[in-house]
């Protein structure tokens, strides 16, 4: 959660993060991530995001990076749609 926010307040969308996660299937590294969405090498993507957490004094929580308000906002202003399975129409004979 801690990259993700740190992914998140560089101005990378929760969306371009999920599709970039989905894209790598299950062998892909955050580090692969990183490097997908910023096109910056991905053998710095360790040493850059430990900077940045190191810069912080400490994680305390799965925000520290304080990305998420504005993930908040953005999925408070969509229209409420249900995911609840619906049972199939019923066809006629």
């Amino acid at each position: 959660m801690a990259f993700i926010s740190w992914l998140l307040s560089k101005n990378i969308s929760l969306d371009a993060i999920a599709r970039g996660l989905v894209a790598l299937g299950n062998g892909g590294t955050f580090a692969q991530l990183y490097g997908n969405l910023t096109g910056i090498d991905p053998n710095t993507a360790w040493t850059t995001f430990i900077g940045a957490v190191r810069s912080l004094g400490g994680v305390t929580s799965d925000d520290p990076f304080g990305a998420m308000p504005s993930v908040q906002t953005t999925l408070a202003a969509m229209r409420p749609v249900s995911h609840r399975l619906r049972p199939p129409a019923k066809q006629r004979p």
